[in-house]
């Protein structure tokens, strides 16, 4: 299964990227063939993680060929 989480970021000094990598950590426990795709805004140098949602206009193709692959996007 293919996962493709949109957050602003997943630096663990802010709220909400820490919230978004432990959801991320718990997804990955419990479902065993889980690969994960992050699109941000900010780039934090975390896995699988690709900062295309800075400028979403000029990324478009690149993120709709992205999420176009994955089962689910959260």
């Amino acid at each position: 299964m293919r996962i493709c989480y949109i957050t602003d970021n997943l630096n663990i000094k802010f709220g909400n990227g820490k919230f978004s990598l432990k959801i991320i950590e718990l997804a990955k426990e419990n479902i065993p063939d889980l690969e994960v795709i992050v699109l941000t805004i900010k780039p934090s140098g975390a896995e699988n993680e690709k900062a295309l949602l800075g400028k979403p206009l000029s990324n478009f193709f690149k993120i709709r060929s992205i999420v176009k692959t994955c089962d689910l996007v959260h």
